[in-house]
């Protein structure tokens, strides 16, 4: 049973990251494209900005996952919950009218696995 959790957690934490960063890449890119157009409202780089810094944090904490004699599940699974709680956050503040939705868009994807990869480290040190 908690080599299933394991590799739930690690296969739907490989999804949402390989998804989220290819969205990020998306929106940076079209954000340095938008900067080069003569409208004047383009720039708009630094409202991405903690997004630009929180889903790299998110995939390093997703590869610490992977390192098992170090604790990495429960240091990775602590690092996602919380960056995903931080991403939740901010998008909350920053996203207007649909404040809660967009907050759970950033948060949950991040979060369950995270909280996945903390309770397969709990099954596991009981078991040690």
């Amino acid at each position: 049973m908690s080599k299933i959790l394991l590799w739930f957690g690690r296969i739907l934490g490989g999804f949402v990251v390989l998804i989220f960063t290819g969205g990020l890449l998306f929106v940076a890119i079209g954000s340095i494209l938008e900067e080069n157009s003569t409208d004047t409202n383009s720039g708009d780089f630094l409202e991405v900005l903690p997004m630009v810094i929180m889903i790299p944090l998110q995939l390093i904490s997703y590869i610490i996952t992977w390192f098992p004699k170090k604790r990495g599940e429960l240091i990775g699974g602590i690092a996602m919950t919380t960056l995903s709680l931080c991403m939740g956050a901010y998008v909350i503040y920053d996203a207007g009218s649909l404040k809660l939705t967009m907050g759970s868009i950033f948060c949950i994807p991040f979060l369950i696995p995270g909280i996945v990869f903390i309770i397969y480290s709990q099954m596991k040190q009981n078991i040690e």
